[in-house]
């Protein structure tokens, strides 16, 4: 009996085991966002989700600055509160009796919440009210900022004793706000749709008709390209047609439809300024061509907004859809209607002066130190002429405080995230100084460029009243930029590299150099040009974008002849490969979709279900200064695979050379003009990367497919049900065993006692 009760109990044991398996920390909502396990009600957040991450606050003085927004649609009202908690610790001399390690302010928009006196060492929670006054943001952008300031300079009274508090990333803001409609005003574009350091990721869906002609998509990848110009490369956004508009997208995106109004009945559900009325939209005093620009609240999405990028002839739609990149949309007689007359992308570039000063670019004095920090950075645009011209230079203006220790002081200048130059502050230099730091052109970028100034300064005494402002370096207003066109140009991205991209795509100021070509109906290749134009959008800072699309079997000879191209799909949908197929470092042979690599010794087949992109560069041979990029797949599958490594942070860096296949989340590159390998790249494929069929997925499984984590947390949780099983079923044959054999036992020992 006693063998039974422990077999029971192990498998008790075992059961509770198994049964206690962890749950996974965060969920997925129907679009595949992940919302923070932690975040137990919309409007509590901590300090980690606005973009905090744990730090210690050094005495005698420290601070920190956390920015970011709320949603359009709320107004912060009473009520709303900080929860914050950190830990106070005290190092040098011993300190006995009661002792203040210093002072913790806490700002709210700048207004002083409360003055902490930290005057226990270990954690400490403290619960502070704001104020209605602090809830309304004095930032131009609209921004909030919790400002955090340390100043232990008591510890100067107490020798050899040091203060230091972390602020714990656990720490909580809640705000109480009441839901208002959105501002639909025009002129306040892209508010609508981004908001710099926003809560709550605000994906924007861009719709285009089922058969869209080329100009309208042509229209709506020039409103992605605008859209990454206006929002820094931050604003989530997507491309498909109407026909796959799902009801969780309506519910959970805002919009922006593109194209003629006969394209999108749905938008009778649309409550717009200007109606479609017998498949057309009617303003008074507007011209048949003239393009209109429309934002209504969404009918599906709470709180949402649809913008409406339309007019009543394809030269109409072209028009506004080159116009949501401009830094101002002026609305017509009504705020959320905008009517454009004409656009001429050939004057598009905005003229950029050669020589500007920081005012001139919008900057005032700037000091480094104290409580202004010790960072600071400036952006300024570039034309491509200017870009790839010799001679750019910045003449440097500083002062700096006499109360510096000069020998281990020093300011870092960077651009573009390389370092350009260090300053050193030496005895006997003017307190006044002007630095001429030499520009390299490979540094320097068509579009926006930001220049850092990183400064570590030490005062001679430490403890010197921060009211004496002893540490500090001020940037001078009058500091000047140069940056020429010249006839000595230096040639950026010259020789065709995969790790040139995006570059050698940015040789103009308005992508008018750049051709998308596409399948008809391949809405996943639309989607990656959609993503790709964004990025180029941000990078080049476009405003009004001149680029083209051509459908695969019908590209006018002015777009190969004056464009470099974009090639994005299956090679058997797009019959301009077979066109190029000589010319590609890994063509595609009998009309299929895989590509062969010729310079290989030995070539890998892939077998059926196996999903890979392919991305090869060369030069374009209609247009002696273009290129060809061409970003393809074996499957429907692969193209999104290859398409979406160019814009990833951790596959973009191992690009190089004229060819790469992309396996999952992996990629292997070569440069096939280097000459024969004995390396196949597709026998160095592994094993795990056969996928399921796409002709075996249906609507739903396909869907599943993309929302689903990777296959590691699968095969983490898959194997605990067998396991389960198994060990009960073991577990009951054992204790079937035990107890036949005790039943046995017992009759045999009864006739012996009787």
């Amino acid at each position: 009996m006693r063998n039974l009760i422990a077999l029971i109990t192990v498998f008790v044991l075992m059961f509770s085991l198994f049964g206690n398996v962890p749950a996974a920390n965060a969920s997925t909502n129907a679009e595949g966002i992940s919302a923070p396990a932690n975040q137990e009600a919309d409007n509590v957040f901590t300090f980690k989700d606005l973009g905090y991450s744990e730090r210690i606050m050094v005495g005698p003085y420290d601070s920190i600055r956390i920015f970011f927004s709320t949603p359009i649609n709320w107004r912060l009202t009473t009520g709303s509160k900080m929860l914050l908690k950190f830990n106070t610790s005290y190092s040098g001399a011993n300190i006995g009796g009661s002792f203040v390690g210093g002072t913790l302010i806490v700002y709210f928009n700048g207004t002083i919440l409360e003055t902490v006196f930290l005057d226990q060492v270990g954690p400490v929670t403290l619960e502070l009210d704001i104020p209605p006054a602090a809830l309304v943001s004095n930032q131009g952008d609209g921004r909030h900022f919790i400002n955090l300031f340390f100043d232990a300079s008591i510890n100067c009274d107490v020798e050899d004793v040091n203060s230091s508090v972390v602020i714990g990333e656990d720490s909580e803001i809640s705000l109480q706000y009441l839901e208002v409609s959105p501002s639909l005003d025009l002129s306040r574009f892209p508010e609508q749709f981004y908001q710099p350091g926003a809560l709550f990721g605000n994906a924007t869906t861009i719709v285009v008709p089922d058969k869209p002609s080329v100009m309208e998509l042509q229209s709506a990848i020039a409103v992605s390209a605008s859209l990454g110009s206006v929002t820094n490369g931050q604003l989530p956004i997507n491309l498909l047609p109407v026909g796959k508009l799902t009801d969780a997208l309506r519910t959970n995106n805002n919009l922006i439809f593109v194209g003629l109004p006969s394209s999108f009945p749905i938008l009778q559900n649309v409550d717009l300024p200007v109606p479609v009325t017998g498949n057309k939209l009617s303003v008074s005093g507007a011209a048949e061509d003239d393009g209109i620009i429309q934002l209504a609240m969404s009918p599906w999405k709470q709180m949402g907004v649809v913008m409406f990028v339309s007019g009543n002839t394809e030269a109409a739609v072209s028009k506004a859809g080159s116009m949501i990149g401009f830094d101002t949309i002026i609305p017509s007689s009504k705020s959320n209607v905008a009517v454009i007359s004409n656009v001429n992308p050939n004057t598009s570039a905005i003229p950029i002066a050669e020589t500007r000063t920081f005012a001139e670019l919008g900057y005032d004095l700037t000091t480094l130190g104290d409580e202004g920090g010790q960072y600071f950075s400036y952006s300024f645009p570039i034309s491509s002429e200017q870009a790839s011209s010799t001679g750019a230079y910045l003449d440097l203006v500083t002062s700096h405080s006499n109360l510096l220790k000069l020998d281990q002081t020093g300011v870092s200048i960077f651009l573009n995230g390389q370092v350009v130059s260090s300053l050193e502050f030496q005895e006997g230099n003017e307190q006044i100084t002007t630095t001429r730091i030499e520009i390299l052109p490979n540094i320097l970028r068509r579009g926006k460029n930001i220049l850092e100034v990183v400064s570590d300064l030490r005062p001679n005494n430490d403890c010197a009243s921060q009211e004496l402002n002893g540490s500090w370096v001020a940037i001078s207003e009058y500091s000047t930029l140069r940056v020429p066109v010249t006839d000595n140009t230096f040639d950026i991205g010259g020789s065709l590299d995969l790790q040139n991209f995006p570059e050698f795509f940015l040789s103009s100021d308005n992508l008018s150099e750049l051709a998308f070509i596409l399948s008809k109906d391949d809405t996943s290749a639309w989607n990656e040009a959609s993503q790709l134009a964004y990025s180029l959008g941000n990078l080049g800072s476009v405003i009004l974008p001149d680029l083209r699309v051509a459908y695969g079997d019908d590209i006018p000879e002015d777009v190969l002849n004056t464009r470099s191209l974009i090639l994005i799909g299956r090679a058997s949908q797009l019959p301009i490969i077979g066109e190029l197929n000589e010319l590609l470092p890994a063509p595609f042979l009998n009309g299929l979709d895989e590509a062969v690599q010729p310079t290989m010794l030995v070539n890998y087949r892939l077998l059926p279900g196996v999903s890979v992109g392919y991305i090869q560069v060369l030069p374009s041979p209609w247009n002696a200064e273009g290129a060809i990029l061409a970003i393809m797949g074996n499957t429907d599958q692969g193209v999104p695979m290859a398409g979406q490594s160019l814009l990833s942070e951790t596959l973009a860096p191992k690009l190089q050379g004229n060819f790469a296949i992309v396996y999952g989340d992996d990629l292997i590159s070569t440069d096939t003009r280097l000459g024969p390998t004995k390396d196949g790249l597709a026998g160095q494929l592994p094993p795990e990367i056969v996928t399921t069929p796409e002709e075996n997925l249906t609507p739903a499984a396909e869907e599943n497919a993309i929302e689903q984590p990777s296959g590691e947390v699968e095969a983490g949780v898959n194997w605990i049900l067998p396991v389960i099983v198994i060990s009960t079923l073991l577990i009951l044959i054992i204790v079937f065993v035990v107890m036949r054999r005790e039943t046995k036992l017992k009759i045999v020992e009864k006739p012996e006692q009787e």
